[in-house]
């Protein structure tokens, strides 16, 4: 046995027909064991047959003509009981779609979900829309061609551009348009008795305008202007529309961890009172279960007794603030008097931390979260600490739109 072996292995070695030989016989006796249910008796002893001979053939070392008389026969069965069914094109597609939309299911459930930022309570570290007024700029040009096609596809900026066609007033705004497979939905204003269009964007930018709808609140951003007579070949509308970051959700890490403070975090907002249901939000990770919390009028979090800085991780942004706080600039933490200090007609509520006094003891299984963007956030301090079991992932990477924001999650 063990020098019927050697032979074949020196044969295998010096004899690249041999290696094709052991190898059609290796594959085929594979194939064979695979598809033996479905082979009939007679099928099945014509296999051991055909292999038995090519085996014998190769530890015999036997002539050319034998062996390549028995590498034949092999060829003739699989060619006859063991080729593989003819698939048309059609089916073999159809079978790649099914296994990629597997993938990406199984991707999303367990994995990273994909999901775009819907505020602006995480700037300057997340992006939500924003709409830059650019009528005063007079290098602002609107590419065309595959310019247009790259600063939207890749960077994620729209430009707007309307010139008065008639002079008028702004007289109407309407509801948006909405839109169809072919066609984006539409902003729609008139001025001087005609209607101007322009591309809604997928999200609406963060607006101080509260009291209005976003259509409204979009196109004002842009330099829409109630009252203002325009004359004919004015501009009403230079703008550039700049998408906000879409991020990949990390949610595999928490099912081996718990989340860590100063952890960008994702959240579902069924419930919750303010936010839209059936919304991903992000915010900062500040307070964990059973700690005492407190927000200063420094501007700093105070976590049992200890004073949150910008030597704390997660925190060497928001705490290195210079001056008063700002909307979308680092500017610490605001509780509701000190906001109110600063903006005496700020719209928040916040009964979570009304003052710099007030410190909540933090639930077990709980997180207090809160947006970078501490002027313009909705958070925590307005409806209380989240749940565990609402926390969905972190932000692991933004991978659109490109440029200086394309990255890892920046903590």
């Amino acid at each position: 046995m063990v020098v019927a072996a050697l032979r074949l292995a020196a044969a295998w070695l010096s004899s690249g027909r041999h290696r094709r030989a052991f190898e059609l016989w290796r594959q085929t006796r594979r194939l064979g064991r695979h598809r033996w249910d479905l082979l009939d008796r007679d099928v099945q002893d014509e296999l051991r047959r055909r292999l038995d001979q090519l085996h014998a053939a190769l530890r015999s070392r036997a002539s050319e003509p034998a062996l390549e008389a028995a590498v034949q026969g092999v060829e003739r069965f699989r060619a006859c009981h063991l080729a593989p069914p003819r698939r048309r094109f059609l089916n073999e597609a159809w079978e790649n779609v099914l296994l990629i939309t597997l993938a990406i299911l199984v991707l999303r459930a367990f994995f990273l979900l994909p999901s775009e930022i819907p505020s602006g309570s995480m700037q300057p570290t997340l992006w939500g829309v924003t709409v830059v007024d650019r009528r005063e700029d007079p290098l602002f040009r609107v590419p065309t061609g595959w310019r247009a096609w790259v600063e939207r596809w890749l960077f994620g900026r729209t430009y707007w551009q309307v010139t008065a066609v008639r002079p008028g007033l702004l007289e109407e705004v309407a509801p948006v348009e909405p839109g169809s497979l072919w066609r984006l939905p539409r902003l729609r204003f008139r001025v001087g008795g005609v209607w101007y269009s322009l591309p809604a964007p997928s999200q609406w930018p963060a607006s101080p305008f509260r009291d209005l709808p976003d259509e409204q609140a979009a196109l004002f951003l842009a330099g829409l202007r109630p009252g203002h007579w325009y004359k004919q070949g004015e501009p009403i509308i230079r703008a550039v529309l700049q998408a906000g970051d879409h991020v990949l959700i990390d949610r595999f890490s928490y099912h081996w961890r718990r989340p860590k403070r100063g952890e960008i975090v994702v959240f579902r907002s069924g419930g919750l009172e303010g936010l839209e249901d059936d919304t991903y939000y992000l915010k900062r990770l500040v307070g964990l279960p059973g700690e005492r919390m407190r927000i200063g009028d420094d501007r700093h979090v105070w976590i049992d007794g200890r004073r949150l800085d910008r030597e704390t991780p997660g925190f060497e942004k928001l705490y290195d603030f210079r001056g008063p706080p700002r909307p979308s600039v680092y500017s610490g933490h605001l509780n509701a008097r000190t906001g109110r200090r600063y903006f005496p007609r700020w719209r928040w509520r916040m009964p979570w931390f009304p003052d710099g006094n007030t410190e909540v003891r933090i639930p077990a299984g709980h997180y207090v979260l809160l947006g970078d963007n501490t002027v313009e956030s909705l958070d925590s301090r307005h409806f209380g600490p989240v749940a565990a079991e609402r926390i969905v992932g972190r932000v692991w990477l933004v991978y659109w739109p490109w440029g200086t924001r394309l990255g890892a999650g920046r903590e």
